[in-house]
């Protein structure tokens, strides 16, 4: 009787009207379903697709311009990352290219800077006793005029001492190459494998093969492998280049000036070859030509880089520098679909 009372007073003191039907009432499930305990990778990463599919359909244009920044940052980036790793880091196509080193030739007080080049008189002199170097190349592209293969055309060729071949160490790939023989007449052409199958049709019997440089008759001696490519791809052929001594018979001076590269021997090093160029080319006849070249009568300088280093040297900086503001642009875009 008296948990009776007390529970008559209790439901008078909250102001309950049906207390008993309240006290009888279950209890209701929660609106919605609570996710599982455990879930797998898979079901949280559908979860957040649809949650994103439906903010993108709620706000399509602010959606569009995110995902067309961030396509653009990214197309941008790989790009530039490609060329970059081509043309700056991707070694060069022959063995042990990291040996290849370029000289450059100038004068101390020189007025004029001539890039990539270097006179017959120090070139000859550093190739008669080298310590540094395995072989020493010299070479100079230009345009010539072919024919004895169908219509005249104009092709990109190299005149090339015989030596550039033992420096690339590239070997024929039909025939044989020129020798240092050959240069004194430069009578011979090797094809590259792009101009023999093009005007030749990749005829096997092209060795003997005569055909017009520039009006004169040269002699195909061989084709170069489909990969090889120097100085540059646009290059189809390589004519013999006779360096001649600066001295002229019966006093004067002559001068010839061209690309060089060289292969260091084991061990050695760019500057050290750099060293001993200088010191060769000290040593070499003098005149009046070269003073009028370089616009200074001073002692000769010679520097040497790493052939994948100078043939980019033009273009590195700039490189760098798109490089550098394309991964700008997609940290920017990158932030703005994360903000």
């Amino acid at each position: 009787a008296a948990e009776a009372e007390a529970r008559a007073h209790a439901l008078v003191l909250m102001w309950v009207a049906d207390g008993e039907r309240l006290k009888r009432r279950s209890g209701r499930p929660a609106a919605p379903t609570p996710p599982p305990a455990e879930t797998s990778w898979f079901t949280g990463l559908g979860h957040d697709a649809r949650y994103a599919l439906r903010l993108i359909a709620r706000t399509p244009g602010p959606a569009a311009v995110a995902i067309l920044t961030m396509a653009l940052g990214v197309a941008a980036a790989t790009v530039l990352f490609s060329v970059a790793w081509g043309v700056l880091v991707k070694p060069l196509p022959w063995p042990d290219a990291d040996r290849l080193v370029l000289p450059e030739e100038t004068r101390q007080g020189a007025t004029r800077r001539i890039p990539r080049i270097i006179t017959n008189g120090t070139y000859l002199a550093w190739r008669e006793a080298p310590t540094t170097i395995e072989a020493l190349a010299a070479y100079s592209p230009r345009t010539i005029t072919l024919s004895g293969a169908g219509d005249s055309q104009r092709v990109r060729i190299a005149d090339a001492t015989a030596s550039l071949f033992a420096v690339t160490r590239a070997a024929p790939f039909r025939g044989s190459l020129f020798t240092e023989a050959d240069e004194d007449a430069g009578k011979a052409i090797v094809l590259s494998y792009r101009l023999w199958q093009r005007s030749f049709s990749g005829r096997d019997d092209i060795a003997g093969r005569i055909v017009q440089v520039n009006g004169t008759p040269h002699v195909v001696t061989g084709v170069m492998p489909k990969d090889f490519a120097f100085p540059d791809p646009d290059i189809e052929g390589w004519v013999p280049l006779k360096v001649r001594s600066p001295v002229v018979p019966g006093g004067g001076s002559w001068i010839q000036t061209f690309t060089a590269i060289a292969r260091l021997k084991p061990g050695a090093t760019a500057a050290q070859a750099a060293e001993e160029a200088t010191a060769r080319a000290r040593t070499a006849p003098d005149g009046m030509a070269l003073t009028a070249m370089f616009g200074s009568a001073g002692a000769a300088n010679v520097t040497a880089k790493p052939l994948l280093e100078a043939l980019t040297a033009d273009v590195r900086d700039g490189l760098l520098v798109l490089l550098v503001a394309v991964g700008l642009l997609l940290a920017t875009a990158t932030a703005n679909i994360a903000g």
